[in-house]
């Protein structure tokens, strides 16, 4: 289906940004009133029993656990399979 919808010009639009894909990470941190984490490797997400995600990253080889209300992950694809 989606490859469907993609052929579909109503549907679908190509866009650049202007200085490339690292914009929009620089402009979300610039407009979202939250905490991130750059550079963080990502080993497991798990929810609490007070329903928050609770993330373990490894940051300069230490590894640190932290809890969050939601989360936004980017990440390619073939990293998936190492997430607990």
């Amino acid at each position: 289906l989606q490859n469907y919808l993609m052929n579909d010009p109503a549907y679908m639009r190509l866009y650049s940004i202007e200085g490339g894909n690292e914009r929009i990470i620089q402009e979300l941190v610039n407009r979202v009133n939250a905490t991130y984490r750059m550079e963080h490797k990502v080993t497991s997400i798990g929810l609490t029993n007070t329903h928050k995600y609770q993330v373990t990253a490894t940051y300069n080889n230490q590894s640190q656990q932290e809890e969050f209300d939601f989360l936004v992950i980017a990440l390619p694809n073939n990293y998936l399979p190492e997430l607990e």
